[in-house]
């Protein structure tokens, strides 16, 4: 059998070969759906949903074929004729009073089956008519100004009966041929024989959806659109993880093509590519969206470097978007190098004036923040300085550094270096309440926004819980500000998250115990979570507002002795080490300190010791691995002498102390929004 179909193959090969030259060419491409569908309910409607995805597959390889693919596109005149033939696809039916009524009702062409035995129906999945409507509405919609004519649409069966008239074209076998061979390999069957001619094979999905979409923008000349449809598709391969397209895929080699187009459009116009930059800056600081906004500003460069049109505000647009990327991914050796190569291009930026100085704030508020989470406090405090110290001199000193009037500078960008300097004096390992409280009040001087001054008022709050009785004071004042932190009942409303947290951490720092027992209470009555998208529920702060709940169980238990409420609290705790896992390097470092939170109570009560000081030393020893392995020394590390150091390691008391005693001494780098 092998050995016929292998001499048949050779035939057509043949006979492929002395058709094909001048104008005549082969391609085979096939596409191929993600998933199987499997049939639930009737066959009928089993079969309605296969060709529902038949109809939009049919389509998608149409499209692609006839307007995106760049190997094909180029061999056509704008104005060529295209025939489209597609062979007939039939299921059977057992032949029913029912089955012809439904038949009827869903528009299917069918008739009697003569050679089964059995009394069945052959149905048609596909009409001429559909396939004519499909491609008139789609080329309608997405390709209104094409000049291609479609000469004629058919749908055909492919005759294999014996002494009758083959199906015309006789195309149609050769791709039946293609896909049974192609078939049998996807199925794991071993195929020695070589498909002719070689078959390219597109996954029906988003992104073929997608790279239809950006060919289209770019025939409108719209730039923007073609750069949203590329968003699009990147998005589609992050959240189904696909992997990236084979790099000598038709996918690939259509992407490249595209990029040549839309350069020819950025050569003639710029700025398009520049706002998208923006918005991706933008698109990158959103929880998950990380890798995508690298991604992204990769190929936004890509088009402008092609283009011969990059630029000192493209260029640090790109290392931003990365610098950013690298923080959220804990990528401490990325940040680094991108900061390096940012400080090669910074002296070019005061040559664009405003914009410049936009640029070199927005960067190094980044890379502070970035030596912030790596504990690196002194050096986050001098990134910072470069523009803090001017402004100190008075805003006229910045403004005559970058060539702008004092009126035009970016106040809210200020505003926004005085909130991250707040944070490293609150959270250094020596903190400087007075220092940072200074800041956060500044930066409020420079915020107009409610959103902004919420933020910073926010930042007080918690600078207020740190100092606990001495900052009573200040956590009145900022009560006054924002009035939701004294209402007896838990914070419920979207967008208000941040508040909740600091809501609970005010219960627990300044609460009388009555008001403690009442908030607990409220919430069990009423989760207050349920206010809030499942989205917002996924992220930060919420494995911060479970702990909080766990600190305040934890306080009722010392204070009534009642162990519901410790185990309550343990409850809490769990619940906020599984949340803040799932997240970046800080919060699994978060993560792991509400775990050592739980066993540290776990040890306090009755009949625990044992276990939960086992638990504590494989906790705290795996919290030190972890800290050396992705914060290095700043976090903790070991001299000579044995003795720890840095910023967690510096408050171990050694293993002189009890293992409860050294987690309670080691949990005191906590603070600030960090618990």
């Amino acid at each position: 059998m092998l050995d016929q179909k292998r001499s048949l193959l050779e035939l057509i090969a043949n006979r492929l070969g002395q058709w094909q030259g001048g104008r005549r060419e082969i391609f085979a491409i096939a596409i191929r759906h993600q998933s199987d569908i499997f049939p639930q309910g009737s066959n009928v409607l089993a079969e309605r949903e296969y060709d529902n995805r038949y109809l939009q597959m049919l389509y998608a390889i149409i499209e692609f074929v006839c307007f995106v693919y760049p190997a094909i596109r180029a061999k056509l005149r704008p104005t060529a004729d295209v025939r489209v033939y597609v062979g007939q696809r039939y299921f059977p039916l057992k032949d029913t009073p029912e089955n012809r009524q439904l038949l009827t009702q869903l528009g299917y062409e069918h008739y009697e089956y003569f050679q089964s035995e059995r009394g069945e129906l052959l149905v048609k999945a596909l009409t001429q008519r559909e396939l004519g409507g499909l491609l008139r509405a789609g080329i309608r919609q997405s390709w209104p100004n094409t000049q291609l004519r479609f000469q004629e649409i058919g749908v055909v069966p492919i005759n294999y009966r014996e002494l009758t008239p083959p199906t015309q074209p006789a195309a149609l076998y050769l791709a039946d041929l293609e896909l049974g061979c192609l078939r049998g390999q996807l199925q794991g069957v071993r195929q020695p024989i070589r498909l002719l001619p070689p078959l390219a094979v597109l996954d029906y999905g988003p992104a073929l959806y997608q790279v239809a979409r950006m060919q289209s923008a770019l025939e409108e000349g719209n730039l923007a659109h073609f750069l949203e449809s590329a968003k699009q598709l990147y998005s589609s391969t992050v959240a189904s993880r696909s992997p990236p397209p084979e790099s000598d895929g038709p996918i690939a080699e259509t992407l490249q093509a595209l990029l040549r187009q839309a350069a020819r459009l950025a050569e003639l116009n710029p700025q398009p590519v520049l706002s998208f930059l923006n918005r991706v800056c933008e698109l990158v600081d959103k929880p998950g969206c990380a890798k995508l906004g690298a991604d992204l500003a990769d190929f936004a460069v890509q088009i402008l470097n092609q283009a011969g049109r990059n630029s000192p505000e493209a260029e640090v647009l790109a290392l931003q978007a990365h610098l950013s990327a690298a923080n959220h991914l804990g990528e401490r050796e990325i940040a680094d190098a991108v900061w390096d190569q940012y400080v090669q291009r910074e002296e070019h930026l005061r040559g664009l004036g405003l914009r410049g100085l936009e640029l070199m704030a927005e960067m190094r508020n980044r890379r502070a923040i970035s030596r912030l989470d790596q504990f690196c406090f002194d050096e986050a405090k001098i990134v910072l300085a470069y523009i803090l110290s001017k402004v100190e001199q008075g805003l006229e000193s910045l403004a005559q550094v970058f060539g702008v009037p004092v009126e035009q500078l970016p106040v809210r960008l200020i505003g926004t270096l005085y909130g991250t300097l707040g944070q490293i004096y609150a959270l250094q390992s020596e903190p400087d309440h007075r220092r940072a409280e200074e800041c956060f009040r500044k930066a409020l001087r420079f915020f107009s926004a409610a959103e902004d001054r919420q933020r910073q008022w926010v930042y007080l709050g918690h600078l207020a819980c740190d100092q606990g009785e001495l900052g009573r004071g200040l956590w009145q004042e900022v009560c006054t500000q924002l009035p939701d932190l004294s209402s007896p009942s838990p914070v419920a409303e979207e967008g208000k998250q941040y508040v909740l947290a600091l809501q609970i951490k005010g219960r627990y720092a300044f609460g009388e115990l009555a008001d403690v027992l009442a908030f607990i209470t409220e919430w069990q009555k009423s989760d207050p979570t349920n206010a809030y998208s499942t989205e917002s529920r996924r992220l930060h702060p919420f494995g911060l507002i479970y702990q909080g709940m766990g600190l305040l169980c934890q306080r009722a238990w010392r204070e009534t002795g009642s162990l519901e409420y410790a185990q309550a609290a343990c409850g809490w705790f769990d619940k906020a080490a599984q949340h803040m896992e799932q997240g970046g390097p800080v919060l699994k470092i978060l993560s792991r300190i509400a775990r050592l939170r739980r066993w540290l109570l776990e040890n306090q009560l009755p009949g625990q010791g044992g276990i939960a000081g086992q638990r504590l030393r494989e906790l705290l020893q795996g919290l030190r691995g972890y800290l050396a392995e992705h914060f290095g020394e700043r976090a903790w590390g070991e001299g000579p002498d044995g003795r720890p150091h840095g910023h967690f390691g510096r408050l171990d008391p050694g293993p002189n102390f009890r293992w409860w005693q050294r987690t309670q001494s080691v949990l005191q780098a906590i603070r600030f929004n960090y618990w």
